[in-house]
């Protein structure tokens, strides 16, 4: 299909639809964007979130709109993982294959602003849609700024046309409900940002190229560098538990306990800033959800209200933008069909990814979060680490071959549905295999295990696969 000169109407859901808009503008679609919020020039220099972490996928997307250069400057490699225990000791896990990039929200929201305005993308701030027409295929909106400026209430309606309507806005989407049964799932979890400010010289106060985590029973505290020398902290906490968020932000009791559950992090946050922040950043829910429909004609659910996960294990951010990538492919690659059999086809192969990123995103939390408690056995925690020691050493010695699950799934153009129902499938047998020679038959130390040791069980693992799959997953 043709899309230039369509009219597309794209409702708020920054970054995902200054991605969106720039993309389709720049195939000559008309496009206009309604944004609940307002321009993020007013906002952005005080603005705090959950920093991104750039991956392949998020690189692709942000090539294909021309500001990859320009993000990456304001990027920080994390090469490793490093945790951080109740007596100050460091552990380090390296990303050998490729390293996870830090980045602010509020930078990348500023840097695609811009770029959408250079491409004449039609935005307007603090509005409101108010109804859907889909019988004359438009939305009337109220513009909050004239309101707000006093000018009478029925004086500061709009309407706008559509070809296509993308439904971008969060988790608890306005529309879903039209189109969809499904509600957003609670994990029994909350969140709270704080900053860990630059040292007296300006400079980061803890190694700037890691991904900082501290585990504490069921309470997790990840840090993650910025540009400016601070650090971006989210700290996880269950809703009933010793260290949940009543006890630990109880105004009485935030100094002991912070000082208890991270002596370390205590110490490069400082007393009175503590405090400030407790008082000034508020608490967040953890919430995900997949939907079945995720379209009505030529109505299409995208990013968040569509498939929110976790912000865990690089996924995110990458997510929304693999949307963006997808859902113009399926637009360009459709010819003569109708919008609703385009949007049905699109959201049928979109949902096996989807749902894969899902299930791996709570996965992984899950798995970051019960590292710090005592739940596993002595067996167990040792076929555990033993199997992520395998995954790094063949990572580093078959780098064409084989790569660890998050790589496989961050790091590649890969689709996760086919990452996990072909890759991990095959390399988990891989694993199971050569531990099993190597540990349980020939008691190889970690020393003695070479690429010659390796060779044959990759090059039957490889093998494995036909010839065309072959041509897909490794190269």
């Amino acid at each position: 299909m043709n899309i230039e000169n369509k009219q597309i109407l794209i409702w708020w859901a920054w970054p995902v639809w200054l991605a969106s808009a720039i993309l389709l503008a720049s195939k000559w679609a008309q496009v206009k964007v309604l944004e609940k919020r307002r321009d993020p020039e007013q906002w952005f220099k005080w603005w705090r979130s959950v920093n991104i972490a750039l991956s392949a996928q998020w690189m692709r997307t942000l090539n294909e709109i021309w500001i990859l250069d320009e993000v990456m400057l304001h990027a920080i490699p994390m090469e490793k993982r490093t945790t951080h225990d109740v007596t100050w000791k460091l552990d380090d896990f390296m990303y050998w294959w490729w390293p996870i990039y830090s980045i602010s929200r509020a930078t990348i929201v500023q840097i695609l602003s811009r770029k959408a305005q250079s491409l004449w993308v039609d935005v307007e701030y603090n509005c409101r849609i108010t109804t859907i027409d889909k019988m004359n295929d438009s939305v009337i909106y109220q513009d909050l700024v004239s309101l707000n400026e006093g000018k009478s209430e029925d004086k500061t309606y709009k309407t706008s046309a559509y070809d296509i309507l993308i439904w971008a806005d969060w988790l608890n989407s306005t529309i879903r409900s039209i189109i969809s049964w499904e509600k957003a799932e609670r994990v029994p979890y909350q969140y709270k940002e704080f900053t860990i400010d630059a040292n007296d010289n300006s400079r980061h106060k803890i190694d700037k190229n890691s991904l900082h985590i501290r585990w504490r029973d069921s309470c997790m505290l990840i840090a993650l560098p910025n540009t400016d020398w601070t650090f971006t902290c989210t700290l996880f906490a269950p809703d009933s538990w010793d260290s949940s968020f009543d006890k630990i932000f109880n105004n009485n009791n935030i100094d002991a306990s912070f000082k208890e559950l991270f002596p370390d992090a205590y110490k490069l946050i400082w007393k009175e800033n503590l405090q400030i922040q407790t008082e000034k950043n508020w608490v967040s829910d953890l919430l995900h959800i997949k939907t079945d429909q995720r379209s009505d004609g030529n109505i299409m659910l995208l990013w968040d209200a569509a498939h929110a996960v976790l912000p865990f294990y690089g996924l995110w951010m990458n997510t929304w933008l693999a949307d963006v990538l997808q859902y113009i492919e399926a637009l360009e690659e459709a010819k003569d069909d109708s919008y609703a059999v385009i949007h049905q086809r699109f959201q049928n192969k979109r949902k096996k990814d989807t749902d894969i990123i899902y299930e791996k995103s709570f996965d992984n939390f899950e798995d970051m979060r019960t590292t710090g408690e005592f739940e596993w056995t002595a067996v167990e925690k040792s076929l555990k680490d033993l199997d992520r020691k395998l995954q790094l050493i063949l990572e580093q010695q078959f780098p064409n071959q084989y790569r660890t699950e998050h790589n496989r799934l961050s790091n590649t153009y890969v689709r996760p549905f086919d990452v996990e129902n072909t890759i991990l499938i095959k390399q988990s047998d891989l694993n199971k295999r050569i531990l099993t020679t190597w540990i349980f038959e020939n008691m190889f130390t970690w020393k003695e295990i070479s690429k010659e040791l390796l060779s044959p069980f990759v090059r039957d693992y490889v093998n494995s696969y036909a010839p065309k799959e072959r041509e897909t997953f490794f190269h």
